[in-house]
């Protein structure tokens, strides 16, 4: 037989390994059925979940409901104290609006007008 000549090149011991091996079980176990109410309170709760994007959608759709959407003055008509015409330009197309005490604010929040958005939605 021949000789085995060991040779140490440092005190400390081998680094241990990062990937570990998963075990795969090959045999599936039987899942049990769920009832529709248990599938729809379990989408329900992951579409109310507390993350930053869903409260931040349901944020912006809260403001929209109550408030409206924000519009910027593009042209007005005015005479005298009191404003005749403005119309607005935002996300819902030129709209004509006369704020309070019939003036014309330069940004206003113009509530949305459902039937316009469900007859362009829905025909």
């Amino acid at each position: 037989m021949t000789e085995v000549k060991v040779e140490v090149l440092s005190r400390k011991p081998p680094r241990p390994r990062k990937f570990q091996w998963a075990r795969v079980d090959r045999v599936k176990k039987a899942q049990p059925k769920t009832s529709a109410v248990t599938s729809a309170a379990k989408l329900a709760w992951w579409i109310v979940k507390p993350r930053h994007a869903s409260w931040a959608l349901a944020s912006m759709v809260a403001v929209v409901v109550m408030f409206g959407t924000p519009h910027m003055l593009v042209t007005y008509r005015c005479g005298g104290q009191h404003c005749d015409e403005c119309r607005y330009i935002g996300v819902q197309g030129m709209r004509s609006h006369l704020g309070p005490n019939w003036t014309c604010p330069v940004i206003t929040m113009l509530p949305v007008n459902w039937v316009a958005l469900q007859r362009q939605l829905f025909n």
